[in-house]
């Protein structure tokens, strides 16, 4: 018995998942946001469609810039609760809030790597009044300035593979949008300005799947849109559907939209989402007060694995039929780390141009036919992973077929040289799953017995003492000469063999003797009766002739 894994493994271990793991099906959670109603401004959930809102800090002071774990399990934010801004992290229900940094510059504007582990920021220079981008571990430690400038860099956020983070900085004497390489110990390039463009282009964000970067710029009539470039910073254009004084944008995390901020038709800064497919912008909020810094929730909606299956032992039954026998097949040793198995299918001759399909469901009763069968069980689980098993199903016969031989007349009598017609009466029986089986005459031999040296006189060759036998047929008559040695005897020996069905290669034989004399002959024996000889018998003689 073979297991054979499905082909997905090496795509996962490509992607550097868990062997057997599929990836993880990613759906769009809660939408998390600071506001201002309350009176000061505070870190507030709702649904993706606007309703319910929540508010998670009560602190008097400012807590901005909420930022979902890759999970969406956790909440990064900045809070200027003990005098400065700081990055804390809260569980995504408002939880468990705790304090990440406790520097005296302001660390703001978290967002978080693709593994969950790291935090890139902006950190104010207490010197130069500026900001760096700086990444830091979830645990608070190992924090790092990335790309450090004299200019502002603020606003950052990472690629989905992790390797880079775009930022907005006003080094090149605008804010234009920039981009640097990083590894787990900081940047491993120079950064490099991707928009290069006299407006000022702000807030950055990679698309879900990192082939575009998503931006604010002003560079239409002085008013702020969302466009969208290439990592490279090639084709800038508008994205559809934005409109004047958008801004804030954020990835939804499926790719299929943008949540963002604006204020479109109102006073203050509404919470909006804008399809990418479609171009259609829906508001989500609508109060008197400022509701910016959207992030969206990513769920985690299966980790799936793919299942084993297990088609069980090789087994040999017996035949009930001609047809062979009906055979049960058992999956039930399948298994599935996720227990969402969906379909079971057998299969003879699985992977080629003769695959057949002998049915499906965990248990199925199959009819196979005599002999060796490899069976191929195949389980799919319900995300499409799969995995297949073989079995062996020997049928065998309990019935063994057989064939015996006898000739008329088994004695040829007197030797006088003359041929004389030969009939073999031959029986072929079937075994109990299996045809009455073909034979055909394999060959004629002629031995001799002789007690003195040399042949009798007179005597023939061999080769003209055997007529009409026609090998490689169901011949039953021929004609043998009536002829031995002057002081011996003459054996002839016909030998059939089956040659269909489960007892091909099967050999019976009978002979046909010249005896020295009738006196040879025993009392009691029927002279016409077939001297039946195994296989295996070793024939003495002094002399072996075969006539083919």
């Amino acid at each position: 018995m073979s297991t054979q894994r499905s082909r997905f493994l090496a795509i996962l271990a490509a992607a550097g998942l868990a062997a057997g793991a599929h990836a993880a099906t990613r759906g769009n959670g809660k939408i998390a946001y600071d506001s201002t109603r309350n009176g000061n401004t505070d870190v507030f959930v709702m649904q993706a469609d606007g309703s319910a809102p929540v508010r998670l800090t009560t602190n008097s002071a400012q807590d901005r810039a909420p930022a979902f774990s890759p999970d969406g399990a956790r909440i990064a934010f900045h809070s200027l609760r003990n005098g400065n801004a700081d990055l804390y992290l809260m569980n995504a229900d408002g939880t468990g809030q705790v304090r990440l940094t406790s520097d005296t510059a302001n660390e703001l504007q978290p967002t978080w790597s693709p593994d969950g582990t790291r935090l890139a920021y902006a950190k104010m220079n207490p010197t130069t009044g500026t900001h760096d981008v700086w990444i830091i571990r979830t645990d608070g430690t190992g924090a790092v300035a990335i790309a450090p400038h004299a200019a502002n860099d603020i606003r950052p956020s990472f690629s989905p593979d992790g390797t880079k983070i775009v930022f907005q900085s006003d080094r090149d004497g605008n804010s234009d949008i920039f981009l640097v390489p990083v590894g787990p110990s900081g940047a491993t390039g120079p950064a490099v300005n991707l928009t290069h463009h006299p407006a000022e282009d702000l807030d950055p964000v990679f698309t879900a799947d990192g082939s575009q970067v998503i931006f604010m710029s002003d560079r239409v009539g002085l008013r702020s849109r969302l466009f969208k470039m290439y990592p490279d910073g090639t084709l800038q254009t508008e994205l559809p559907g934005t409109a004047d004084l958008d801004k804030d944008p954020a990835m939804a995390p499926d790719g299929s939209a943008v949540v963002f901020a604006a204020q479109r038709g109102t006073s203050t800064d509404e919470i909006w989402t804008l399809d990418l497919t479609t171009g259609t912008a829906r508001r989500l909020t609508l109060d008197s007060f400022a509701d910016r810094s959207p992030d969206w929730q990513g769920l985690v909606l299966q980790t799936n694995h793919p299942p084993l299956a297990g088609a069980g032992a090789d087994v040999t039954v017996s035949c009930t039929e001609a047809a062979g026998a009906i055979v049960s097949l058992d999956g039930s040793g399948s298994t599935d780390p996720d227990n969402n198995l969906a379909i079971y299918e057998w299969f003879t001759f699985f992977g080629t141009s003769s695959q057949h399909l002998l049915g499906t469901g965990v248990h199925l009763q199959a009819q196979l036919p005599p002999g060796t069968t490899e069976i191929t069980l195949r389980v799919t689980d319900a995300e499409g992973l799969d995995d297949t098993d073989i079995m062996n199903v020997t049928v065998v016969d309990p019935v063994a077929p057989g064939l015996s031989v006898s000739t008329d007349p088994s004695e040829l009598w007197p030797p006088n040289h003359q041929m004389v017609d030969v009939h073999a009466s031959v029986q072929a029986t079937a075994g109990l799953c299996s045809p009455v089986p073909q034979f055909e005459l394999q060959s004629v031999e002629v031995s001799e017995e002789t007690s003195s040296n040399g042949h009798g006189k007179g005597l023939s060759s061999p080769g003209n003492d055997v007529a009409g036998a026609e090998l490689g047929t169901a011949d039953l008559d021929l004609q043998l000469r009536a002829v031995r040695p002057g002081k011996g005897s003459r054996t002839y020996t016909l030998t059939y063999v089956l040659t269909t069905g489960s007892g091909a290669g099967i050999q019976a034989w009978a002979t046909v003797v010249v005896p020295h004399d009738q006196s040879a002959s025993q009392p009691g024996v029927n002279p016409k009766t077939a001297s039946m000889r195994s296989e295996d018998t070793m024939r003495s003689a002094d002399m072996r002739r075969r006539v083919r």
